[in-house]
């Protein structure tokens, strides 16, 4: 990940327990496979963790010891994946933000046994959910007290008074729920939530389908406008090497394991996805392919 995204879990730490750097100009992944041969550890997001899975012999990631991942969802086949082909490596999950940092943390041993969740809060956390009344799951939005958070967003008032609640919370914008066990599991983002027919769709549930069939490497869901519903959920994934992925194959897949509310009207295959500065799919720019034609999408018929 670039500076700016891992200093405060992964540079600072390092540096002041007598660690060492190895620092590569970019993200490429060749670079980041032969590193793998001397380092001890990196941090990534799961669409990097994919890609290195993917592309990259087990061999190499096998002399890591871990690897701490955050900034978005994690695919449970993905997991599955690296703890089938590279055994030796612990894999660590903390959630939080650039706002407020520690939030959860889930290490290797929890994942294990529950690889959906993103841990039980930092022991200086405070975590509550702003529960949605239109959902009967217990969840809504994440908020979250910690000493570990920012002032405000710079000579910006009005930004910082709608995500600082009045008892310092932090209003993440994420959406989730915490079991009787204190565990947090994340089911959303709000400004992600398609409504269709006036029901919100989490296109998080949709993607872990999606990421459930054979040969998919990585998938995103989209809301895209629709004249009977407002909107309706598409999904796109990248193929796994070699493997045979169609149009009309993901469709068919995620439709027959979602409730007919959920299920995408449109599907697509692309070479690759869109990113962030940190490696994270960029919904964004991908929902403006789509509506604009850079990315065909085959409808239901």
């Amino acid at each position: 990940l670039p500076f700016y995204a891992c200093i405060p879990e992964q540079v600072l730490p390092t540096l002041c327990s007598g660690g060492s750097l190895e620092i590569l100009p970019c993200f490429d992944i060749e670079r980041v496979a032969e590193a793998c041969a001397r380092v001890t550890t990196f941090d990534a997001v799961p669409t990097v963790l994919s890609r290195l899975i993917e592309h990259v012999s087990p061999a190499k990631l096998a002399r890591l010891r871990w690897i701490l991942f955050a900034s978005e969802p994690m695919p449970a086949p993905l997991l599955e994946r690296w703890w089938a082909e590279v055994p030796t490596v612990e894999l660590h999950q903390f959630y939080g933000m650039t706002e407020v940092l520690p939030l959860t943390a889930a290490p290797h041993r929890l994942l294990r046994r529950e690889p959906a969740t993103v841990g039980y809060p930092f022991a200086t956390t405070a975590l509550t959910i702003d529960k949605d009344p239109t959902r009967n799951d217990g969840s809504g939005e994440i908020c979250g007290l910690t000493p570990a958070r920012m002032k405000g967003y710079f000579e910006n008032p009005e930004a910082t008074n709608t995500v600082i609640a009045g008892d310092g919370a932090i209003r993440t914008g994420d959406l989730g729920r915490l079991d009787d066990r204190g565990l947090l599991y994340l089911t959303g983002r709000k400004k992600d939530i398609i409504i269709s027919g006036g029901i919100n769709i989490a296109p998080a549930e949709i993607e872990t389908v999606a990421c459930h069939h054979p040969a998919v490497e990585r998938a995103i869901v989209v809301g895209v406008p629709s004249s009977r519903w407002g909107e309706t959920p598409v999904v796109l994934a990248v193929a796994r090497p070699g493997a045979q992925l169609s149009a009309g194959d993901l469709l068919d897949h995620c439709r027959s394991h979602l409730s007919g509310y959920k299920r995408p009207t449109a599907a697509g295959v692309v070479e690759s996805l869109p990113t962030t500065g940190i490696g994270k799919t960029a919904k964004d720019a991908v929902r403006s392919k789509v509506l604009n034609g850079e990315i065909n999408v085959v409808h239901i018929g």
